[in-house]
């Protein structure tokens, strides 16, 4: 069991007290806990991270499983109203092969059910567009709650891409083991994505290349794409998904054949350190 003390000239002095004089205690300066004590204080705390890391786990899951929803619900009314259209407007060709008076006055009853259908796929366009302005507005909530997460700022206007390490490698080339010539080095760099584990890789691959795409990053680093004219970059000719466990983040290893450059809007805060060793435990994921 613990003690209360009070401040004296050599320090911190115990306090022994009974029953009859346990109104001492409020003249004390401290209470020093027991081992016992301590270790249920941390016991409880363990516990109630544990809580919330377990309940941040469900809320991720949840809106993945919206996001898959609204997706699903997407693509099969879309299919559904594509399919009905075609039937339809065939059915009306083989049924109206008949004399010109009665073709005429048929023919005006399927440009009316024709129109129909139209502003019936019209408002499935809506309603698609409205999906999709959706979905944007979740991949946007979520990089915000990831920048968030990391202390990343703006966490609003920031693309929530930061590069944690950039390593020059030794990898002989297959084009050089039996040359003269100095081979270029290759180099790795591994970026974090604010995207969270519970996604695929590949539910995400395509998301992230058009973040670097839509946000200049490829352009910033001094990257290569294929929609650049001019080849004045450096190329990609590797590159691997990694699951960071550490972190719960998404990462990306570009293997290059030079040095890229390291935009200041992709350096770790010095505030909120990342999770950037090599050498952690994690999961990868070839998607090349």
């Amino acid at each position: 069991m613990g003690y209360f003390v009070r401040k004296t000239a050599l320090g911190l002095k115990p306090i022994n007290h009974t029953v009859e004089d346990e109104a001492t205690v409020y003249e004390t300066d401290g209470y020093c806990m027991s081992p016992g004590e301590y270790i249920e204080i941390q016991k409880i705390l363990s516990s109630q991270k544990e809580k919330i890391a377990r309940l941040q786990i469900e809320k991720e899951q949840e809106e993945s499983e919206i996001l898959d929803y609204y997706k699903n619900a997407f693509k099969k009314m879309k299919k559904e109203y594509s399919a009905k259209l075609t039937c339809e407007i065939q059915s009306f060709r083989e049924k109206y092969s008949q004399p010109l008076i009665v073709q005429k006055e048929q023919l005006l009853m399927a440009e009316n059910q024709i129109q129909t259908l139209k502003d019936k796929l019209e408002v499935s366009n809506v309603y698609a567009l409205e999906q999709e302005n959706l979905n944007k507005n979740l991949l946007r909530i979520m990089k915000e709650r990831a920048n968030a997460d990391r202390e990343i700022v703006p966490k609003k206007k920031h693309h929530g891409y930061i590069i944690l390490y950039l390593q020059e490698l030794y990898v002989k080339q297959e084009a050089y083991k039996s040359s003269t010539c100095d081979e270029p080095p290759t180099w790795k760099t591994q970026v974090q994505t604010p995207y969270p584990i519970n996604f695929k890789s590949f539910e995400i691959k395509k998301q992230i290349f058009e973040d670097f795409e839509d946000n200049g990053i490829f352009a910033e680093m001094g990257i290569q794409t294929v929609s650049d004219k001019e080849e004045t970059g450096i190329k990609i000719h590797h590159y691997l998904f990694r699951a960071n466990i550490r972190t719960g983040y998404w990462e990306i290893e570009f293997y290059t054949m030079g040095e890229i450059n390291i935009p200041q809007s992709m350096r770790q805060s010095k505030q909120s350190p990342l999770d950037s060793s090599p050498n952690k435990t994690s999961t990868k994921s070839n998607v090349k």
